[in-house]
């Protein structure tokens, strides 16, 4: 299993290079990179050598004093890799890569799709997002 995060959106030459090299499709790129779309998932199947993609685009509500804050989160998942793009440095999945970090973790012995649920997962149970 491999998890590929992407924290800050400006370095449209590392995305490039990432989607290039892993055949993200250019339209599910777009959508990472244009920041206000709508929640939802898309399925690119796969087709001879290129392997089958599932994007799925979230976007995060939090309050802050008197206002709510947007930022939208996009997963893109492999047979074997997930990628997360989140247009801020913040680092919001930290306590997952600990829980990574801990040999006895379920996250260590589970495929990749159980990542992509335990993602979206922390930023409820950790940071009250919706």
């Amino acid at each position: 299993m491999r998890w590929i995060s992407v924290r800050g959106l400006s370095d449209m030459q590392v995305i490039h290079v990432l989607a290039d090299k892993y055949m993200l499709h250019p339209l599910a790129i777009e959508d990472v990179l244009t920041g206000k779309q709508r929640p939802k998932v898309d399925d690119y199947p796969g087709s001879g050598e290129h392997p089958g993609r599932l994007l799925v685009v979230a976007q995060t509500i939090r309050q802050s004093e008197q206002h709510l804050t947007s930022k939208q989160l996009s997963f893109f998942l492999r047979r074997n890799t997930l990628f997360t793009f989140q247009d801020s440095l913040q680092d919001v999945f930290e306590p997952v890569r600990r829980r990574i970090e801990s040999q006895r973790s379920r996250l260590r012995t589970n495929d990749v799709s159980f990542l992509l649920y335990a993602l979206p997962d922390c930023l409820v149970q950790t940071h009250g997002w919706l």
